[in-house]
Formats: structure tokens, C-alpha cells, sequence
């Protein structure tokens, strides 16, 4: 009935997961947790044995969606499982590691942590000795867009060795540090084959902290591990010749097209007439959204107002600020952000 903890059943002899801190002087497995004092483990201090099933299950989650007009406002980014594993099969054999899920319905259901005539949803399939970890803790980042707005959860882990002589003697599988998140993955496409950055754009963070390099041949291009919320450029070339970029904001599935910077930087041109007029290189068909700031509002938290939504049609757009003129209104500082591609 604790549904808040892990658990594994005892109903095969040699197949219970443990709780502890590996044994450093074992010579097999982690000699420490990943993080912390204590992980779970097939077995602490020795190799896990054959024609064994090892099931492990989490905690009961709800992956569901908050609600449009929740306070705060909705995060739409999809659900991730985040853990870390040491995995070491015995090499050559037919044992198998994978990770499920049961839905239960019924209170009976959830207590058993089970879902009578509803067959587990594959989250990570089979595995065999292909995966070891070769000696290391390893991250692992699985999407569960397959259980989307779920409300009841659980998650299985099961390690299953094959019989005497074809399965068991490695060291075992172990996994720490386990969340459940919303988050968003960054990729898209580059014209150049070369590097791409990402850039942080909150505070004094403006400098490059992860970088990525296109796909020969394809123009694509992804962030290794998931990216917190916040505010972002995805900078092309150099990354540091200028303060070029394609602004991309801290909630949703991002998915981007930037173009090529080194031939196509994003140019605001102010006139000097009044009223101001800001133009910008543009991409056909994304969505712009033309920003301000005053000198009064630059240092605070929120300093950047929208002006105008618009939908690029060509290669260069404008924008005509009409409200500039205002006696109030000429110290503006402008930005262009893009919001969709």
C-alpha cells in the first residue's frame, strides 16, 4: 500500500533488488553510489546469478498535464525519465535488461502494481550486454511521449539472466539518481556545416555554454541533454563575433530553422525619420515579434514590451513604429525576436 516507495516483490529466490552502498572492496560493480551514499542494485557486492528475474517498480507518478489557467501558467513541455545506471551484463550471454510501464485503474490495481488485461508500455527496450557502461555511471534521457497525461504510473525495472552456462556473472545492473520532468529538447536546422551555440540570454549568463556541430551533409543539429527554461540563442559561425542569433523562448518542444548568420545576421535598422522604422533579415514564413525597452525599464526584470506579432513574406521585413514620435517614446530601444519557424 506505500505506493510513494520503491519496491521490488519476492517471488523469485534469486532476484531481489537491494538497497545500500556498493562495496568499494567488492572489485565488482560502482565502488560508490552516483550520487550520494546509496543506489539500487542487483546485488551490493557480487554478480547477479542465472535464470533469474530481477523487478524493481517506482513510486506511483502522474504524468499529467497542467491545466490552461493553472497558477502558474501551463508548462507544455513533454515528460522525461532521467536516471542514472551502471549496467554490466555478462558478455556474450542472453541477458537482458528493460524498462516498462504498468497502468493501473483500480485501487486493487495500484496497490498490487498491477493492470490485469492492459500489457506494460515498452519505455526502453531490451538491452543486452551492447549496452554496458564499460565501468561508469551513465545518464540516461528517455522521452515518455507514449504516456501522454497519464495519471497513474508506475515503472518497472527488470533484469533477466538466461539459464546456467548462457546467462549471469556480470557484475549487474545498478540506477541512482531518478526524476521524472517536463523539459524540451533543442534542434533543428543550419545552412553552413559548422558550428552551432547555444547562448543563454538571462542576466550576465550571455556566453556560450553548449555548442553543437551540424550534421554533414543535413544542416541539423541537436543539444546533448536537456535545457532548463529560460531564454536562448542559437548562434551560427563563430558564436562570438557579434550578438547575432535566433531567440528562442523557455517553454515548449523547440524546433527551429536558423538560417546561415555569416551571410544572413539579423540587421536592425533604425531610421532616423521619425517614425522609427526597424528592418530585419528574415526567414519566409516565421513569426517576428518586434520588441522595446526604454531606458528606464532596461535594468529591470521584464524590460522588453511587444509592439507587433507579424509573419515574415520574404527574405527582409519592416516594421513602422507610429507610436515613436511620442514625446514619451524617443529614447526606444528595439530587438526582434522570433517566435516560430
Amino acid at each position: 500500500g506505500f505506493t510513494n516507495q520503491w519496491w521490488h516483490p519476492i517471488a523469485y529466490s534469486n532476484g531481489a533488488w537491494e538497497l545500500g552502498a556498493p562495496d568499494p572492496d567488492s572489485g565488482i560493480g560502482p565502488e560508490y553510489a552516483y550520487k550520494g551514499r546509496w543506489c539500487f542494485g542487483t546485488d551490493m557486492d557480487a554478480g547477479y546469478p542465472n535464470e533469474s528475474i530481477f523487478e524493481l517498480y517506482s513510486p506511483l507518478y502522474s504524468l499529467t498535464m497542467p491545466s490552461a489557467n493553472s497558477t502558474p501558467p501551463s508548462n507544455p513541455n513533454g515528460f522525461y525519465l532521467v536516471y542514472h545506471e551502471w549496467l554490466d551484463l555478462k558478455k556474450g550471454s542472453s541477458d537482458l535488461v528493460r524498462i516498462e510501464v504498468i497502468k493501473p485503474t483500480t485501487p486493487a490495481d495500484i496497490a498490487t502494481r498491477t493492470s490485469p488485461g492492459v500489457l506494460p508500455v515498452q519505455v526502453l527496450p531490451p538491452r543486452n550486454f551492447a549496452y554496458n557502461t564499460e565501468g561508469t555511471w551513465r545518464r540516461v534521457v528517455v522521452p515518455l511521449s507514449m504516456l501522454f497525461n497519464e495519471p497513474k504510473v508506475y515503472f518497472k525495472f527488470t533484469l533477466q539472466s538466461g539459464d546456467s552456462g548462457s546467462g549471469g556473472g556480470g557484475a549487474g545492473w545498478y540506477i541512482d539518481d531518478l526524476a521524472i520532468l517536463q523539459a524540451a529538447e533543442l534542434e533543428g536546422t543550419y545552412d553552413p556545416n559548422e558550428l552551432v551555440y547555444l547562448v543563454g540570454t538571462n542576466g550576465v549568463t550571455d556566453a556560450p555554454f553548449m555548442t553543437t556541430v551540424s550534421s554533414a551533409g543535413s544542416g541539423n543539429f541537436g543539444f546533448d541533454g536537456l535545457i532548463p527554461a529560460g531564454q536562448y540563442k542559437v548562434v551560427g559561425g563563430d558564436g562570438l563575433s557579434g550578438p547575432s542569433g535566433v531567440l528562442v523562448g523557455g517553454n515548449g518542444t523547440w524546433n527551429i530553422v536558423v538560417p546561415s548568420f555569416l551571410s544572413n545576421t539579423i540587421v536592425l535598422g533604425i531610421t532616423v525619420n521619425s517614425p522609427a522604422t526597424v528592418t530585419w533579415n528574415s526567414v519566409a514564413g516565421a513569426t517576428y515579434q518586434v520588441q522595446y525597452s526604454t531606458p528606464a525599464t532596461l535594468g529591470t526584470a521584464n524590460p522588453w514590451a511587444t509592439l507587433q506579432e507579424l509573419e515574415a513574406t520574404g527574405d527582409v521585413t519592416s516594421y513602422m513604429d507610429l507610436g515613436s514620435d511620442n514625446d514619451d517614446a524617443k529614447s526606444r530601444f528595439y530587438r526582434v525576436v522570433v517566435i516560430s519557424n
